[in-house]
């Protein structure tokens, strides 16, 4: 076979000790399993979930695996046997001390005693899964921190965004107490401060949506309306920056798959950066295309963002979605948002990039794969 020395073995004794010898100094575990029971396990095996031969041999090997697992293992196990493909699988087995401990498994079948019989090799990966376990942990911990930091920055903008409607509406209370104003002119105020209230709900309910943490709840969604309901939760920040936005949005724009919330996070986080790199500029623009396209063979929805900041240099570019990498004064800025920008598009099967726009500011483009 290519890439295996062939050994030369003299006689069947030899070959029988090589082989005994290799099963049980191996630091992976082999067993044997037959009409659904143990038969073979060797030492690693037996060492690794702390049982001796006799509490394995002839139990039953469904026993040992986690409830909640069976139906997976049965599944890639037969897939696997069928297809004939070594694609390893992980799942929990139950040690003698009655914890479940995490193994990679690949099966292949064989004869065994002139039977038919599946060959198991397994290796323990439950520290393994421990630090990925931690590290997730760690990553949701970062992305609440991340979006708490975004409602921080939304909150002030949002405040005064309900303070304007709110002052409308006491004007109009006041005018309505005057008992000559005429029953036309009494049903037009009650008409524009009905409107005033439906402003603030929706800002409010924009807000709330936006500032729940939870898991990441996947959606067949049309990204026109997250950006618009980001672009209005923005629209005081926007303005007391005195930032011009415009909306270039394509009129078939197909549906994708994708947690709005955590989409609006990532809208959020790139607008904001733009603010911020326009803070010294004179012209103060914004620009927001929707649009789709086909690339590398894959139809794509993008969300491009372009503003008239500083740019971003050359040496830079490859950098800027690093965690805690920022160009911004100290106080102002973690290095987080783009970084957590793109871990939330590469989970939903897109990319993020980041080009130099017309106006020598920078743009950063969203791809999301189209739904099929």
């Amino acid at each position: 076979m290519d890439n295996v020395s062939e050994l030369k073995i003299e006689n069947r004794a030899e070959e029988v000790a090589l082989y005994r010898a290799i099963i049980e100094q191996s630091l992976v575990g082999i067993g044997i399993i037959q009409d659904g029971k143990i038969v073979f396990a060797n030492p690693y095996l037996l060492k690794a979930f702390g049982y001796d031969g006799e509490e394995l041999i002839g139990k039953e090997a469904r026993s040992f695996i986690h409830p909640d697992d069976y139906r997976w293992v049965k599944e890639r196990a037969s897939e696997m046997l069928s297809r004939g493909l070594p694609i390893p699988y992980e799942y929990r087995l139950q040690a003698k001390n009655g914890d479940y401990r995490w193994v990679m498994e690949v099966v292949t079948l064989i004869t065994f005693k002139g039977r038919r019989a599946v060959l198991t090799t397994a290796i323990d990966v439950t520290e393994k899964k421990k630090t990925e376990m931690e590290l997730g942990a760690a990553k949701d911990m970062l992305l609440k921190a991340e979006r708490l930091a975004s409602v921080a920055t939304l909150a002030a903008g949002v405040t005064h965004e309900i303070l304007n409607p709110l002052n409308i509406i006491a004007v109009y209370c006041q005018m309505l107490e005057d008992p000559q104003i005429s029953l036309e002119e009494r049903k037009r105020m009650l008409a524009i401060c009905r409107r005033q209230v439906e402003r603030i709900v929706k800002i409010t309910k924009d807000l709330n949506k936006f500032a729940q943490v939870h898991e990441h709840t996947m959606e067949v969604l049309d990204v026109r309306e997250v950006m618009n309901s980001v672009l209005n939760m923005m629209a005081a920040n926007l303005r007391h920056a005195q930032v011009e936005v415009t909306r270039d949005y394509g009129e078939k724009i197909p549906p994708v798959l994708a947690d709005p919330n955590a989409l609006g996070q990532v809208m959020v986080n790139i607008i904001s950066n733009a603010i911020d790199a326009m803070e010294k500029k004179e012209k103060r623009f914004i620009e927001i295309r929707i649009g789709q396209e086909e690339k590398e063979g894959k139809r794509w929805v993008y969300i491009s963002c372009a503003d008239t900041g500083s740019g971003i240099a050359p040496e830079i570019k490859a950098r800027i979605f690093t965690p805690f990498f920022t160009t911004k004064e100290v106080g102002k800025g973690t290095g987080m948002g783009l970084a957590v920008a793109y871990g939330i598009i590469q989970e939903h099967g897109g990319t993020i990039d980041v080009e130099d726009s017309p106006w020598g500011g920078a743009k950063l483009i969203v791809r999301l794969p189209v739904k099929r």
